[in-house]
């Protein structure tokens, strides 16, 4: 596979990866089938595999040779935070609602607004 994929350039590499990955992830949200899961899962996984590394190969072309270092630990550490933030708001653990805790983000920046504009 490795071979067709230096035939063809990094942007449609990277496409590519990205709909296989977003596609396979949507069906996998709507069916509960064994084997549709399992072979979703392969196609996701064939998709990351295409997409992310093309993505930080493009990344590192793109940032300063004397920071490279910095620019790619901050996009990790988003990377994990995005994840993070995103399972706390999506998770429905016990009696925890993530939408009020959305709420009060929200309140709270509208209120920290506020008191910079008036």
């Amino acid at each position: 596979m490795a071979f067709l994929l230096k035939k063809l350039r990094d942007r449609s590499v990277l496409l590519w990866g990205t709909v296989l990955y977003f596609l396979s992830f949507a069906v996998i949200s709507f069916h509960n089938t064994p084997i549709v899961l399992i072979i979703s899962m392969l196609i996701a996984t064939i998709g990351e595999l295409m997409h992310i590394p093309v993505k930080q190969t493009l990344l590192a072309n793109m940032i300063p040779d004397h920071a490279r270092g910095v620019y790619l630990s901050l996009y990790g550490l988003m990377a994990i935070g995005g994840s993070a933030l995103a399972g706390l708001f999506f998770s429905g653990v016990g009696s925890f609602h993530p939408m009020s805790l959305l709420d009060s983000c929200y309140c709270q920046g509208f209120r920290w607004l506020g008191s910079m504009v008036g």
